[in-house]
């Protein structure tokens, strides 16, 4: 039995014992349908034609942007193996259904777009549920299919206002997602399960253009604990191994507003981050809020000049 089948096996059963998936990140952690971050401001400014990417795996997102501004080669990494069967899901679903029906799969609402599909449509997913492997097939076949499951119980649930994502995804208009649709149609996901701890050991020797890390800093204090700003650099400078020269690693996202419901670290405050991550090494880029246009979030970066 494949290591993908016993997790199939495990997190049905999950499931079936809890209702939902779990809200806190590990392997039984829900997963985010779509992004929250402004991917395509930030990838927008940087030449990614034939480069090679590694990545978080999250929404599948920083993927499918970077595969739109030219790259040759996009790895991911996650924690939850269930990325992995989500992101092959959406590169199905963008190759075979058209723009709308692919916003009203994957519950992105918009006044232009009716709803005339449920979120995760059984109907919808019967036109190309045979172009996927076994795995993917056989657990949204259970989640779609089950009475007792919901597409809100295995998503974190976000604002899905197309109005909103459109700015920060590349293929989230038309003429994107025909270009889009061409570029996916004979990739294949290239997964990495690991914790992002364990990730320098995994890619040793491997060599990347850009280096994607999302807002994990947001969660380095539930990841390493005590002193987690001094732990997460030390990970970063693991992995500025792994960069070519002049490539370019992006180290956090900062968002311009944060609920008071979340449990986030101190990165996103300027003098703690600063004393591991000082501006004299690491450059700030502002973006348009993926929530409010009106507002700036901040992506922390680094470039290996030597």
């Amino acid at each position: 039995m494949t290591m993908e089948k016993q997790y199939l096996r495990q997190v049905i059963n999950y499931i079936n014992n809890t209702g939902s998936l779990c809200d806190k990140f590990g392997c039984f952690s829900k997963i985010y349908n779509m992004t929250t971050e402004n991917i395509y401001g930030f990838l927008k400014n940087y030449d990614l034609k034939d480069k090679r990417v590694l990545t978080v795996s999250g929404s599948g997102d920083q993927r499918l942007n970077a595969y739109f501004l030219g790259a040759k080669n996009v790895t991911c990494f996650d924690i939850n193996p269930l990325t992995k069967f989500h992101m092959e899901m959406k590169d199905k679903a963008i190759v075979n259904l058209n723009f709308e029906k692919f916003i009203n799969f994957f519950d992105i609402y918009s006044r232009r777009y009716g709803t005339y599909y449920e979120p995760l449509d059984y109907r919808l997913f019967d036109a190309f549920k045979a172009k996927l492997s076994d795995e993917t097939r056989i657990f949204f076949d259970y989640v779609i299919n089950s009475t007792d499951v919901q597409d809100y119980n295995i998503y974190y649930g976000f604002e899905n206002n197309l109005d909103m994502l459109k700015n920060a995804n590349s293929y989230l208009n038309p003429d994107g997602f025909d270009k889009m649709k061409k570029i996916m149609k004979d990739k294949k996901v290239e997964y990495i399960e690991t914790e992002i701890e364990e990730l320098p050991y995994i890619i040793k020797g491997e060599k990347y253009d850009m280096i994607l890390l999302s807002n994990i800093s947001d969660y380095i204090h539930s990841i390493y604990g005590v002193d987690g700003l001094r732990y997460f650099r030390e990970t970063i400078d693991k992995l500025a191994d792994n960069l070519e020269l002049n490539g370019v690693m992006q180290v956090g996202y900062i968002y311009s507003k944060y609920s008071s419901f979340n449990d986030v670290g101190d990165f996103r405050f300027k003098e703690e981050r600063d004393k591991y991550f000082p501006s004299s090494t690491f450059s700030s880029v502002l973006v348009d809020s993926y929530g409010n246009l009106d507002f700036k979030d901040e992506v922390i970066t680094y470039q290996k000049t030597k």
